[in-house]
């Protein structure tokens, strides 16, 4: 993966992880906030998944 990838990648991954704090904090639980980034957003499911558990478990 060359460079440019590798900084959309954590580029997308930064905007999952701020889009999940918000709505953490306004109480969503995991299986809401998927729902609702899959129905407003082209994130896959994995990538939210994999950012929520960065987020909350490491």
């Amino acid at each position: 993966m060359d460079k440019i990838q590798e900084a959309r990648k954590l580029e997308r991954e930064q905007i999952i992880k701020e889009i999940i704090q918000k709505l953490s904090h306004k109480g969503y639980h995991l299986n809401r906030i998927i729902t609702i980034m899959l129905d407003l957003t082209k994130f896959k499911t994995y990538e939210i998944t994999k950012c929520y558990h960065e987020l909350y478990f490491k």
